[in-house]
C-alpha cells in the first residue's frame, strides 16, 4: 500500500469524476472527451501504467483487484461524485487461457470498487461498463438483444462480465447504490492498434502487403458483428453519466445498449476497410473457430437509449473508417 497523498485543493462545489483503465483504448478518448467539454470537472484517471494522454488533473497507478488499493481509497476520501469504471481485461482468447486473472480483473475489482461507493458519504455514482457478449446468444437486426433479455454466458470472458453486471444489479437493489450499466457493443475508430480486432488487423496488413483475412467458423458460416464507431460510445457515456448525476430516475439502476443497431456481415465490412485503404487488394478465407465457445451473430437494440436519453449514433461505417485511418496516419506521423 502506498503513503497517504496530499490531495489537491478543490472547491466543494468542484465536482470530481474518476474513469478506470485511463491509459486504454475507450478510456482515454473518454478522459479527452471530458476534459474538453466539462472543463470544470476535476478528473482522477487510474490505471496499471500512466497512459500517453495528459487529459487528467491527478493520476493513480495501481492494481484495482488489491482491497485497499488506492481507487478504493480515494473513492473512500469522501470527494468522488462520479466513478466511470472502464477498466479490465476484454480480449476473449486471452480470457480463455486465463480465467483467474480474468475473474480478479473483471469481478473482484468490481465489487470493492462497489463496496467502496456504498460506504462513501458523497454519494457517490457509478457507471459499471459491460458488453453485449452479456446475452450470451446469437442475435441479428430481426431480433436484437435488449437489455431485459436473460444474461446467458458461455466463456469466462462473457462469464465474468456477467457476474459484474449481476453485482452491479445488486448493489442498486439491496444498497440503493445510484449506478448504472451500460453494455457496448463491438468499438472501432480512434487509434486502436489491438491487432485481436477486426479493423485495425485489417489495416495493418494492408499497410505490410499482407492478404487481410476473414475469419469463418469450423463450418464455414459468416459472422455478424454489430460495429459503433468510438466517438458515439463516448458520447452515450457522457449522455449516461449527465442523466446519472441529475438522479434521474429514468436513468439510475438501468442498463443500456450502446451500439449501432446494426447487424454488419464482417466480410461486408472488409471489404470496405480494403476499398478504402487499399482498392483491388485481395484477402483470404480462414476456416476454424477458437478454443472457446463465441457468438457469431450479434446485433444489439438501441431503442432504449433514444428513448430515455436522446441519444443515437451519428458516425457512419464509411465516415468512421476515413476518421481511424486519419487518426493512424497522424499518430505515426508524430511518431516519426
Amino acid at each position: 500500500m502506498s503513503k497517504t497523498r496530499v490531495w489537491p485543493k478543490t472547491s466543494a462545489n468542484t465536482p470530481v469524476w474518476l474513469v478506470t483503465g485511463a491509459s486504454g483504448y475507450l478510456a482515454s478518448e473518454l478522459c479527452r472527451r471530458i476534459k474538453a467539454d466539462l472543463p470544470h470537472v476535476h478528473l482522477i484517471a487510474s490505471d496499471a501504467k500512466p497512459p500517453a494522454h495528459k487529459a487528467f488533473d491527478e493520476f493513480l497507478v495501481g492494481s484495482l483487484d488489491e482491497p485497499g488499493n488506492e481507487v478504493v481509497r480515494e473513492i473512500g476520501g469522501n470527494r468522488i461524485d462520479l466513478v466511470v469504471h472502464l477498466a479490465g481485461v476484454a480480449v476473449e482468447g486471452w480470457c480463455h487461457e486465463h480465467p483467474i486473472e480474468t475473474c480478479e480483473s473483471n469481478i473482484r475489482s468490481v465489487y470493492l470498487l462497489l463496496e467502496a461507493a456504498r460506504r462513501s458519504t458523497r454519494g457517490t455514482r457509478f457507471i459499471l461498463s459491460t458488453t453485449e457478449r452479456v446475452y450470451g446468444r446469437d442475435a441479428s437486426a430481426a431480433d436484437p438483444y435488449c437489455e431485459d433479455d436473460p444474461l446467458l454466458p458461455k466463456n469466462i470472458y462473457e462469464t465474468s462480465k456477467v457476474c459484474a453486471d449481476l453485482i452491479a444489479q445488486s448493489y442498486s437493489l439491496a444498497y440503493g447504490l445510484p449506478l448504472a450499466i451500460v453494455r457496448f457493443s463491438n468499438i472501432y475508430g480512434g487509434v486502436d492498434r489491438n491487432s485481436s480486432r477486426l479493423f485495425p488487423a485489417a489495416i495493418e496488413r494492408l499497410e505490410a502487403g499482407l492478404a487481410p483475412e476473414l475469419r469463418l467458423t469450423a463450418d464455414g458460416a459468416e459472422y455478424t458483428r454489430d460495429f459503433i464507431h468510438i466517438c458515439d460510445v463516448v458520447d452515450g457515456v457522457m449522455k449516461v453519466a449527465e442523466g446519472l448525476l441529475a438522479s434521474d430516475p429514468r436513468v439510475v439502476g438501468e442498463a443500456f445498449n450502446i451500439s449501432s443497431g446494426r447487424e454488419y456481415r464482417v466480410r461486408d465490412v472488409l471489404e470496405e476497410i480494403i476499398a478504402d485503404c487499399k482498392p483491388g487488394a485481395r484477402y483470404r478465407e480462414v476456416k476454424g473457430g477458437v478454443d472457446y465457445l463465441e457468438i457469431v451473430n450479434q446485433c444489439a437494440s438501441n431503442e432504449k437509449m433514444r428513448r430515455v436519453l436522446g441519444w443515437a449514433p451519428k458516425v457512419t461505417l464509411t465516415e468512421g473508417l476515413r476518421r481511424m485511418r486519419a487518426a493512424l496516419a497522424e499518430r505515426s506521423r508524430l511518431a516519426s
